[in-house]
């Protein structure tokens, strides 16, 4: 399970709760967040699938079923665009992912709901990180969401995992245009299309029940 920028694998909490009942959860800090230290590579959404893989690879995984929210998701599609990375997602599930920074919504900054997010976030950095440097590792993630991912419709297309890769957003995005849903999942080959309900970019902890059971559907 990969979170998004400037979260940690905590933002998953309730969701790894319900799901490690039935299931084997891994949950990870992409490289710069959470427990995880950053070097002066530049981020890219294929240097954090290749992390990822290399996470998996570690632990005797060769295959699993990878959820991302975010920059999570985003790093699922490289990682399924990257024909060495590609056979170890058995199925994919992304919430809030785009193509590209186009998709961004430039008003999102304005959403009161990043208020409180952005006092998580610091907080929990720095109780995670209290030796680390929260500004390079902002100025590291805007850089990355400015300029990435750029995948056209032709790029989506070659994405083979058909209906076992889940794209949702919440019916209520702030972050991402609401015209991005159904251009990626026309542009991605059956792959299948979840809206959850009356929630936003961040409907993992707004209502995690609901994404619990999404996931559950997704795994079963």
């Amino acid at each position: 399970m990969l979170h998004g920028a400037l979260a940690s694998s905590r933002w998953w909490g309730k969701e790894v709760e319900r799901l490690m009942k039935k299931h084997y959860v891994i949950v990870m800090d992409t490289r710069g967040q959470g427990r995880s230290t950053m070097d002066n590579k530049t981020f890219t959404y294929d240097l954090f699938a290749e992390d990822t893989a290399a996470l998996l690879k570690t632990l005797g995984i060769s295959k699993a079923a990878w959820i991302g929210w975010s920059d999570g998701g985003n790093t699922i599609l490289s990682a399924l665009l990257n024909p060495k990375i590609a056979p170890m997602v058995a199925r994919g599930f992304t919430t809030g992912a785009n193509h590209s920074p186009s998709a961004l919504n430039q008003t999102y900054a304005d959403a009161k709901i990043l208020e409180p997010v952005l006092d998580r976030v610091v907080s929990e950095y720095e109780a995670l990180q209290p030796d680390g440097n929260l500004t390079a590792i902002d100025e590291a993630l805007t850089k990355l969401g400015e300029n990435l991912p750029m995948w056209t419709k032709a790029d989506l297309q070659k994405i083979k995992l058909g209906p076992k890769l889940t794209l949702s957003w919440g019916d209520h995005e702030e972050v991402i245009n609401l015209s991005e849903p159904a251009f990626m999942h026309d542009a991605i080959p059956n792959s299948k299309l979840v809206l959850a309900k009356n929630v936003s970019h961040f409907g993992l902890v707004q209502d995690p029940e609901q994404f619990s059971t999404i996931l559950e559907n997704f795994l079963a």
